[in-house]
């Protein structure tokens, strides 16, 4: 008899001796090994039953479960019975036959996403019987953590400034849920707060040039974040001016008769050139039968034998210069320009739309003036409407008339007609009118709108060459031009301006302005248009000098599309959600109590909660923990000593305070204050023994201060602004109540002084009163000071920015696009 001793990967066979002693007397002598359970199984000596295979050890795993591509090995199982004896085993997974010899005892479940079951079988066999025994593996799936499945796409694939991006986000791969969050930066300036969701795609408007990057990162509980980005350069909007047909434009003017006799009046037949009406009569396009201002003198037609260099077919419809008008006014019948727009191919702008500011709300002079900011709301406003309308009647194309810059009216001025404060002033409009171009221009295209272009017809720039060729005796210069005056219209009643008019133009200034018109509005050389039209003309050299000077400012400006370079810089963007920081110069202090990193400790490590004493804000730590101001909400209450920080080289010379005042402030209370090399403060004082309720700037013992309201010590936020220029040029303290109305009085209160010049550097600043404690000083809401005035789009953002934190009006809607 043969005992087989199955040892794994081996097997011992063992001759039984067929005699009469028992399997314990073999052990003891040595003859067999001591098999263990043996004895429990095998009975009597040799010679006895058949026995079928039975299970010494069952087959066994590395492991009871496993994870996806872990190699699994196996041991197999020990049988004895009678042999001969055969053993199979089998592999299959999930049920299925994967080996039916499976003799490598080891199997690498390959990776597929799944839960898995491996089993493994084995079948002993001889003459008596069978044995089967089974191991089962469990094998898990693996996480699968997010990837990219494909990648983000942007378009269009050559994006101008002020066209709106499409962004097509990635699709991912990996276990469900992912979680999918992005960012987008515009010239390194986190702008994610301004990309919009658009159904399954992102939009985002770029209202300037630069690069754009939006990167998005996908995580689940398998991993993360992984990340997949797109950028996209925004080119600067590329103004070309191809021109309107010259046989066949019709234009629509929008202005007062005035403005429009700059250009045409003195053409008209049996005009009197040195004194022209101020009426519509050779404007007014066929089917009009007179106009808002009563019947048109002489009858209605069209231009009169035309104007230099054109035909019949282009002309001049009449418009009001005025946004109440245009929008609510009445017309004669047959006279309504607003339902005439779709026979014109181009609206001309002459006149500001309220006849107020002239949108002039970008000149750093007059963003402290409340009527200056109400008359550019309307302007925006209605020369929005103008344009808006233009647009869906199909108009392509818009100029805005650079504006005119009436002369002085002081009887100073010399024979010669020039004067370089004149000269300033007018040279001072140009940044006004390129605002308004890129205002119209950015809100046209985010309208859906982008075939349509802005342009301007610079004849500011003109009567500025104009004059400055009289004063520099330029040689190009006729000899029969002797004096500025000889572009105005002869006018006893302007007595303080030698007998001319202070805007009317003579023939001659009349003539200019249409050599300059010719060359944007048709985008072709005026030389060698004709001196004359009829019985009136200029002389010939007057028109070679004119034409030719006309066409150099053209080609020159950018904004009249002709592919000059001057002018061409950004003076007006919308706000695309930028954070306060970036809107700022450098040597700059920020703090905002909504988005700041507030700690309770002096040290900044433990995060301060609401209630909780405040001793540190973005690095800049209180003066004691006893004096520490309280975070109550979206605000620090200061009722003790102040704040402070250390800079370096810090000079506060542009700031702001959104604060809260009380009524308790019985003496004048310090509310920011730069320290070091001097001093600088800003106060408050709502008892002032001569004034009341009052705002201070303080400069080094000099000091202005701004009456304000008794209302603005009653707890609401108010922003007080300062600006500090060269000495001479002006310091200014503004008070704005975000509160009320736009057109309310109580909106905003400035005042001007010119004897305070730049602030020198400070080592530091402090916020709150070092003077001792009331009940409560005031509430902060945020604070910046920088060594730079911004610029007036950065401006016009910051306000914005501080309405989309903390609520508004500070300006007006329409300035921030």
């Amino acid at each position: 008899m043969k005992l087989i001793i199955n040892m794994g990967l081996s097997a011992q066979v063992i001759d039984l001796p067929l005699s009469g002693e028992t399997i314990g007397d073999l052990v003891a002598a040595g003859e067999i090994p001591d098999v263990g359970a043996i004895w429990d199984i095998l009975k009597g000596d040799a010679g006895d039953a058949p026995v079928p295979p039975t299970t010494i050890t069952a087959p066994s795993a590395s492991a009871g479960s496993v994870g996806e591509g872990t190699e699994i090995t196996f041991v197999a199982g020990v049988y004895a019975g009678d042999e001969p004896m055969t053993v199979s085993r089998v592999l299959r997974v999930d049920g299925s036959l994967v080996d039916a010899e499976f003799s490598e005892l080891s199997y690498t479940p390959p990776i597929t996403g799944a839960n898995r079951v491996v089993s493994v079988t084995e079948t002993a066999t001889n003459a008596a019987g069978t044995r089967t025994e089974t191991v089962t593996v469990t094998v898990q799936r693996i996480p699968v953590a997010p990837s990219v499945a494909t990648e983000p796409t942007i378009s269009p694939a050559s994006p101008q400034q002020g066209d709106t991006i499409t962004i097509v986000p990635p699709t991912w791969q990996g276990d469900t849920p992912i979680t999918v969050e992005f960012v987008a930066t515009f010239n390194g300036t986190d702008v994610t707060a301004s990309v919009t969701a658009d159904g399954p795609d992102l939009s985002y408007a770029a209202g300037s040039s630069g690069e754009f990057v939006i990167t998005f990162s996908a995580t689940n509980a398998a991993g993360g974040p992984v990340l997949s980005s797109a950028s996209i350069t925004v080119a600067a909007f590329a103004l070309i001016n191809t021109g309107l047909n010259l046989n066949t434009a019709n234009i629509m003017v929008q202005g007062e008769s005035q403005a429009a006799s700059w250009l045409f009046d003195t053409w008209g037949v049996n005009e009197d050139p040195a004194r022209p009406s101020h009426e519509w009569s050779q404007l007014f396009r066929a089917a009009y039968t007179g106009s808002r201002f009563g019947p048109v003198v002489g009858g209605a037609g069209p231009l009169p034998g035309g104007l230099p260099g054109i035909g019949n077919g282009a002309i001049i419809g009449p418009a009001n210069g005025t946004w109440s008008t245009w929008n609510f006014g009445t017309f004669p019948a047959g006279n309504d320009p607003r339902n005439d727009l779709a026979n014109f191919q181009a609206l001309v702008i002459w006149e500001r739309a309220s006849g107020g500011s002239n949108g002039e709300f970008a000149d750093p002079c007059r963003w402290h003036d409340r009527e200056h900011m109400l008359g550019a709301q309307t302007d925006f406003e209605g020369e929005w409407l103008y344009v808006q309308r233009a647009a869906q009647q199909g108009i392509k194309s818009i100029f805005l008339a650079g504006p005119r810059q009436p002369m002085i009216d002081d009887g100073a001025t010399p024979t010669d007609g020039v004067r370089d404060d004149w000269r300033q002033r007018a040279l001072g409009t140009d940044v006004p009118v390129r605002v308004r171009q890129q205002f119209l221009q950015s809100r046209l295209v985010a309208n859906g709108h982008s075939d349509i272009s802005v342009y301007i017809l610079p004849f500011h720039l003109l009567e500025i060459r104009l004059h400055d060729d009289v004063r520099d005796g330029s040689p190009e210069k006729p000899a029969s031009i002797s004096s500025y005056y000889d572009y105005h219209a002869d006018d006893a009643g302007w007595v303080n301006n030698n007998g001319h008019h202070a805007y009317m133009h003579s023939r001659l200034g009349s003539y200019a302005d249409w050599c300059l018109a010719y060359a944007v509005l048709f985008a072709t050389s005026p030389v060698g248009l004709p001196n004359a039209i009829g019985s009136t003309s200029v002389t010939a050299d007057e028109a070679q000098y004119l034409q030719a000077l006309a066409w150099e400012i053209a080609q020159d400006y950018y904004p009249a599309g002709l592919g000059g370079e001057t002018a061409a810089e950004v003076v007006w963007e919308p706000y695309q959600g930028e954070a306060l920081p970036a809107l700022l110069p450098a040597s700059r202090t920020v703090v905002e109590v909504p988005t700041a990193t507030i700690y309770t400790d002096i040290a900044g490590s433990m995060v301060a909660a609401n209630g909780d004493p405040v001793g540190n804000i973005n690095g800049y730590a209180a003066a004691s923990e006893a004096a520490r101001p309280v975070l109550t909400g979206d605000r620090l209450v200061f009722s003790a000593d102040p704040m402070s920080a250390t800079l370096t080289g810090f000079a506060p010379n542009y700031g702001m305070l959104l604060v809260s005042l009380n009524d308790q402030m019985a003496e004048e209370e310090i509310l920011f204050q730069a320290t070091g090399g001097g001093t600088f403060s800003i106060k408050a004082d709502a008892d002032n023994a001569a004034f009341g309720h009052i705002l201070v700037l303080d400069y080094e013992g000099g000091w202005t201060f701004c009456g304000v309201p008794s209302e603005y010590f009653d707890g609401r936020p108010i922003l007080v602004e300062w600006e500090l220029r060269a000495s001479g040029e002006r310091t200014v303290l503004k008070v704005t109540d975000p509160g009320v109305a736009l057109a309310s009085d109580a909106k905003l209160r400035s005042q001007i002084l010119t004897d305070r010049g730049l602030s020198g550097v400070r080592t530091g600043f402090t916020l709150g009163p070092p003077n001792g404690a009331e009940t409560a000083e005031f509430d902060l809401y945020a604070m910046f000071a920088t060594d730079q005035i911004p610029t007036d789009k950065d401006r016009l953002k910051i306000y914005a920015h501080l309405e989309n934190v903390f609520g508004g009006p500070i300006w007006f809607p329409d300035a921030y696009g």
